[in-house]
């Protein structure tokens, strides 16, 4: 878990590098399973993405086709993210 942190937030960080100052990114990320816990991907970017210089700004999510039906089916995240003080 701690490794995909890491990779996130320097996947997110390279984001925020490459856009201009008032810079926009629309992000398509799935939950991660760990363990066989569902890791919500809109709540990790939510969390890490102030750390990058980006501000959640919306998300919509839907659940993922075919996966099994149980308390929470992963789900796939479309999540926009802007530069910090843009």
């Amino acid at each position: 878990m701690e490794r995909w942190e890491r990779a996130l937030l320097s996947m997110l960080r390279a984001f925020a590098e490459a856009l201009s100052a008032e810079g926009r990114v629309v992000l398509m990320l799935g939950d991660a399973l760990v363990g066989g816990e569902i890791i919500p991907a809109e709540e990790q970017v939510a969390r890490l993405a102030p750390r990058a210089g980006l501000v959640p700004i919306a998300h919509v999510s839907e659940a993922r086709r075919g996966a099994p039906a149980s308390r929470r089916r992963p789900e796939e995240h479309l999540i926009y993210l802007e530069r910090a003080g843009s």
